[in-house]
């Protein structure tokens, strides 16, 4: 089954996530994708004003509405359907034509090709150059690709001292995305570079900007109480914000406080809710617990065939004391 490419503007404002949108559409339909899925979320103000103007910018935006053949609205997202016929405007050779000449938007297009191997070569450096050139121009999007290029150092130079460079640069910029790398850098590093203050600095205004994978992160660090002090009643409200934007792993822990009642005031509801939610998109732990909950009627009348169901499905996906139960079971 092919995967339909899909893009979070939840974590952009409304300005910066148009521009995302354009220069997606642009690319793949360069590339020739036909459909793409942009996650805009209705959680807060920002988010519902990107969602209720998604519709108006493909169809009146000039870059892009001649490239664009429907699109359908979902709750808090839309899969937009490119048309079968590109415009010479956008294929390979023009876009290389335009990012010589200088244009930004097509040097982070043809980066981006360059990174994937979607209808040039697969290669980094060639990647890194194009992005470098977006990036110095000032495009937050290209200074993301170029600091986490950096970072990982696959197919290039790693060099971790750059990539902060270019996730600073982004970070201040409000690109979320960037502010949680960057403390996470701060934060991991072993040399000169480890700063604890400022890495939680930029841990919490990318939380505080609805990045999940940061509200996840900090809420880690106060129910463990080992950086910054610990407070499992915030880090559970930490926990459901990531969970509300489908942060499956915070969803899993969401569930289990409400299953223990650990930071949260004990609801088996809440906690199958959840946990459920976790499960259905094949995490072993919430498959595991799960069947735990089916098996002693918590949250839910007792089943036990449902119970062995999801038993196996942890099984399957290699929860190690769920294999144990699946074959006890099956004996």
């Amino acid at each position: 089954m092919t995967l339909i490419p899909t893009i979070n503007l939840r974590d952009r404002d409304v300005k910066a996530a148009k521009s995302l949108v354009i220069t997606t559409i642009q690319y793949h339909a360069s590339v020739g994708s036909p459909r793409i899925r942009f996650m805009t979320g209705r959680e807060n103000e920002v988010q519902e004003t990107i969602h209720n103007s998604f519709s108006k910018w493909v169809k009146e935006s000039n870059p892009i509405k001649k490239l664009v053949k429907e699109s359908v609205k979902h709750d808090g997202s839309f899969m937009v359907f490119l048309s079968d016929n590109i415009d010479v405007e956008f294929k390979v050779e023009v876009i290389q034509q335009e990012a010589l000449s200088g244009d930004m938007d097509a040097q982070l297009l043809l980066g981006l090709m360059h990174l994937n191997g979607d209808g040039v070569n697969e290669d980094p450096k060639e990647a890194l150059k194009w992005l470098k050139k977006s990036a110095a121009q000032g495009d937050v999007n290209a200074q993301l690709e170029v600091a986490k290029l950096l970072n990982q150092g696959k197919g290039v130079s790693k060099n971790d001292k750059e990539a902060i460079k270019w996730f600073a640069l982004a970070a201040k910029n409000d690109n979320s995305e960037a502010q949680f790398y960057l403390g996470l850098m701060y934060l991991e590093s072993d040399g000169t570079t480890r700063d604890v203050e400022k890495a939680y600095s930029w841990l919490d205004k990318s939380a505080k900007n609805g990045n999940s994978d940061a509200q996840l992160f900090i809420g880690n660090l106060l129910y463990e109480g080992k950086i910054i002090d610990k407070n499992v009643k915030t880090a559970a409200k930490l926990y459901r914000l990531a969970a509300k934007q489908n942060n499956v792993a915070a969803q899993m822990i969401v569930g289990e406080l409400y299953f223990k009642g650990e930071g949260v005031d004990q609801n088996d509801k809440k906690a199958l809710k959840w946990i459920k939610n976790a499960a259905e998109q094949d995490h072993p732990d919430a498959e595991y617990l799960l069947g735990q909950m089916y098996a002693k009627g918590r949250g839910v009348k007792q089943d036990f065939l449902e119970a062995v169901r999801w038993f196996n499905k942890a099984a399957e996906h290699g929860h190690y004391e769920a294999g144990i139960v699946s074959e006890a079971l099956s004996n």
